[in-house]
């Protein structure tokens, strides 16, 4: 069985553990160390159980990478066009994922690379997305 390439781009997370972890941020840079593991695991495996833990991982550093981005809107004077790309990288990870899954495309395409491929994207925009969170 070949490796996913979703296993490779999962790799991107350690970007943010040690990004996190270098600006001060330990529970979110603990966070992107367990979505690593969990993405790995899950995309090796592919059971339902590591698809439910996987997802709870993912959730957790969007509610905390939303926490942290309203905080630091509410109290700074921030660069509003880094502001609307993290927006824009939020939601075009919805789109990739929630969009796809209603209409079998992007990561729920039929043909299982290019599921990959859009699946891998969805890795490094979501990983951009909360590195820009970090440095607002």
């Amino acid at each position: 069985m070949k490796p996913s390439l979703c296993i490779y781009s999962s790799m991107v997370f350690i970007i943010n553990a040690i990004v996190n972890y270098w600006y001060g941020y330990f529970l979110y840079s603990a966070l992107f160390a367990c979505l690593l593991v969990t993405s790995v695991i899950h995309h090796s495996a592919k059971t339902f159980y590591s698809y439910l833990v996987d997802k709870l991982a993912i959730f957790c550093i969007i509610f905390y990478g939303a926490y942290l981005f309203y905080n630091k809107i509410r109290a700074n004077n921030v660069n509003l066009i880094l502001a609307s790309t993290i927006v824009l990288t939020f939601l075009s990870t919805i789109y990739l994922y929630y969009y796809g899954y209603i209409y079998n495309q992007f990561c729920f395409a039929s043909d299982a690379v290019e599921a990959d491929g859009f699946h891998c994207i969805m890795h490094f925009v979501a990983s951009a997305g909360h590195l820009m969170i970090v440095v607002l």
